[in-house]
């Protein structure tokens, strides 16, 4: 196997949250104008019951976070006009009848049409909802990333763009590098009742720019932290393949798909950490030890303890705070080698 060289095709992402007045869960239409909300880092606008994130993409994780942080900073002066309203980042909600009957109807139903997935054997690969969405009351949150293909490669020896353009090898090292591993993160029981609709293992989508992974919630707006995590993962997995078809097959026979796919869907813990063990035995002796790769051999030890302590633990602050506040803190990269490394050595 090769040691994986460094690439970095632009990253974007168009995460979704609701908002909420005391108990209760409000369509975004009543918050969010119809020509959504704008800022110098991207836009906010309406999806179906929820609102939907969509800030500027960058090559740099970092812009990318700043991009978010302005977005939310936008979007917490026009929350300031609406009295008892909040922002509420569950991955999965339940919505009143009385409340879907004040919306627009084009905003009762999803917002998101089914997507691909690389695990249905057929040639559209396209998967189909089967709920009334007028009688199904649940609303979930995801967290869509998406990578876009490069304008120039930064080696010979790497086709990003052909690794960007190959989704039924792409996606599934996706899942086994970024879902499989969120699994861990995001323990939330919701995911499973989210997962019947959207967001499984091997979902994705094929814009004009790129590829869109689909299968994470929006847990990752937890922190810029979480966010550096994310994104830097998917990256990681283009790498993986942009440096070789060897490195690929490497990752993907390293468990078996039907595992991988079952501790997505159905947010299994346990097996999900036992998958993870055996990817990290094979991902981390290709990978780099920098500040480029989210887990490397140099951090592994910090990033099962983050793991242990559980999301909560680490980020207990409301998200929407988080991003507003002039300093988010460091990358992943950073948290791990101070904040968790400095709460391991005092907890020896």
């Amino acid at each position: 196997m090769k040691k994986l060289i460094q690439v970095q095709p632009p990253l974007g992402c168009d995460p979704e949250f609701f908002f909420r007045k005391r108990k209760t869960i409000v369509g975004a239409e009543k918050i969010i104008p119809s020509g959504g909300i704008e800022s110098v880092g991207g836009k906010v606008i309406i999806d179906g019951v929820q609102a939907e994130l969509n800030p500027t993409p960058s090559v740099c994780r970092m812009i990318l976070g700043d991009n978010i942080a302005l977005c939310f900073m936008r979007l917490a002066r026009g929350l300031a006009t609406h009295k008892g309203i909040q922002a509420d980042f569950s991955q999965t909600v339940k919505v009143s009848k009385r409340q879907l009957n004040t919306l627009d109807p084009k905003y009762q139903k999803f917002g998101c049409m089914p997507s691909k997935n690389t695990d249905i054997k057929s040639e559209s690969k396209e998967g189909t909802i089967d709920v009334n969405p007028l009688e199904y009351k649940n609303r979930s949150a995801g967290g869509h990333i998406h990578i876009g293909r490069m304008d120039s490669n930064w080696s010979e020896a790497v086709d990003t763009d052909k690794a960007i353009s190959t989704p039924d090898i792409l996606v599934p090292l996706l899942d086994a590098i970024v879902g499989n591993t969120f699994v861990l993160i995001d323990r939330d029981e919701g995911n499973v009742e989210r997962r019947k609709l959207y967001g499984r293992a091997g979902e994705y989508r094929t814009p004009p720019h790129g590829l869109e992974y689909r299968t994470l919630s929006n847990i990752w707006l937890r922190s810029y932290q979480v966010m550096s995590l994310a994104t830097g993962l998917c990256r990681h997995a283009v790498m993986v393949l942009a440096t070789g078809q060897e490195n690929a097959d490497a990752i993907l026979n390293a468990v078996p798909r039907a595992d991988i796919v079952k501790a997505i869907n159905e947010n299994d813990f346990a097996l999900a950490l036992k998958n993870y063990k055996k990817i990290m035995r094979v991902l981390l002796p290709m990978t780099p030890s920098n500040h480029f790769f989210p887990i490397t051999r140099v951090n592994k030890k910090q990033f099962d303890y983050f793991v242990e302590k559980g999301i909560d633990h680490w980020f207990p602050q409301s998200p929407l705070k988080h991003w507003t506040r002039t300093s988010r803190g460091e990358g992943f990269n950073d948290f791990l080698r101070y904040r968790v490394a400095e709460e391991m050595e005092l907890n020896k």
